[in-house]
C-alpha cells in the first residue's frame, strides 16, 4: 500500500517542477530563445498541470490537466452522465 504522505510529497515535488518548467519557458521567451506565442502556449499547459496536481495533492482526485475533471479509469465523465464542470464546481471555480 501506498503511504499517503508519500504520495503528498511527491505531488509537491512535481508541481515545483512544473512551475519551474512554465517559468524557464517564459524566461527563454524573453531572451528570444523560445517565439513568444509557443512559450505562452507551453507555459499555460505547464501551469494547468499544476494546477491538476493541486488539486489531486488537495482532493485526492486525480484531475484531468487540460479540463480539470476527474478522471475515472473505467468511463470518461461523458458517459457517466456528470457536467463537463463538475470538479471546477465543487472547488468553487469559475469557468
Amino acid at each position: 500500500m501506498t503511504d499517503p504522505n508519500e504520495t503528498v510529497r511527491e505531488l509537491e515535488q512535481a508541481i515545483l517542477q512544473w512551475a519551474a518548467l512554465a517559468d524557464e519557458v517564459e524566461r527563454c521567451a524573453a531572451l528570444g530563445l523560445i517565439h513568444p506565442t509557443v512559450a505562452e502556449a507551453q507555459a499555460d499547459c505547464y501551469r494547468r498541470t499544476v494546477k491538476a496536481l493541486e488539486i489531486e495533492r488537495d482532493t485526492g482526485i486525480a484531475v484531468c490537466s487540460c479540463c480539470h475533471n476527474p478522471i475515472d479509469k473505467e468511463k470518461p465523465y461523458w458517459m457517466r452522465g456528470e457536467s463537463s464542470n463538475t470538479i471546477r464546481d465543487s472547488l468553487g471555480e469559475q469557468t
